[in-house]
């Protein structure tokens, strides 16, 4: 689903390179950005919804709460990804001051371990550590710590106070089906929220989806191709493959592993 607005300052589309050298990452703008709040979205068929994913700065974030708070009837999961940019330990405070807000916690290893000052290398130790110190920082239901080949770590808050890890749909073995990263973080969280939907908010349940889901985005350049199973009207196909399937595989090789 796809919402357009069409620009109205007579700048360009905004573009954004994404370069990889090796293990790093670099990330730049190549146009003016328009930022989007809950309010554009009043009136058009994407306003209110149940699950809300963002990835900015905690000054901006501050603001979509406050949005959301004026509207009063609406209260949806917030799933907040820190912006890249930011994720330093002097910027931590600020993302802090608003973790009680923040329902589903998710930066990725490397921003994780930068924000709280932990030194790399990723390890599973220091994933472990930075997700308790995030949880102990008041996040509301969970912390997903993304962490590529190494999978998810999950640590719930409130009494369960579970944590586990769940694996990368692809594997070391797999290396050949990985052509693209990049979109791996959104569309692993947009299956984040479809998971919590279809399975009744259960987190572990809902990191399947999520890494599912981000197992198409990373088969090639661009979005994964949808098409329809001839025998099977209705069902989709994405990449030539169910989605359900990997879902059932992802769950087997899953089991016993996660606690």
């Amino acid at each position: 689903m796809w919402l357009f607005r069409d620009r109205t300052d007579g700048m360009p589309t905004l573009r954004a390179l994404n370069a990889y050298r090796g293990e790093s990452r670099e990330f730049k703008y190549l146009s003016s950005k328009i930022h989007v709040y809950p309010k554009d979205f009043e009136g058009t068929r994407l306003a209110r919804p149940k699950y809300l994913h963002m990835c900015t700065i905690a000054e901006r974030a501050t603001r979509v709460l406050q949005e959301i708070r004026e509207v009063g009837d609406w209260h949806p999961v917030l799933v907040y990804e820190p912006f890249e940019g930011v994720c330093t330990p002097q910027e931590y405070p600020k993302l802090a001051a608003i973790m009680s807000d923040i329902d589903i916690l998710s930066p990725n290893a490397e921003e994780a371990l930068r924000m709280l000052g932990i030194p790399l290398p990723v390890t599973t130790t220091k994933v472990e550590e930075a997700a308790t110190a995030f949880v102990k920082a008041g996040v509301k239901m969970c912390v997903v710590i993304r962490c590529a080949g190494l999978g998810a770590y999950a640590l719930e808050t409130g009494a369960s106070g579970r944590g586990f890890w769940t694996p990368a749909f692809w594997a070391e073995d797999d290396i050949g089906k990985i052509v693209d990263v990049t979109g791996a973080g959104n569309s692993f969280l947009g299956g984040l929220s479809a998971g919590l939907e279809k399975s009744g908010g259960d987190v572990k349940e809902a990191i399947l989806y999520a890494s599912v889901s981000a197992s198409f985005t990373i088969e090639q350049s661009g979005l994964p191709t949808v098409s329809q199973a001839a025998p099977l009207p209705g069902k989709e196909l994405w990449n030539g493959d169910d989605p359900y399937r990997r879902l059932k595989d992802l769950r087997s090789r899953t089991n016993g592993l996660q606690e």
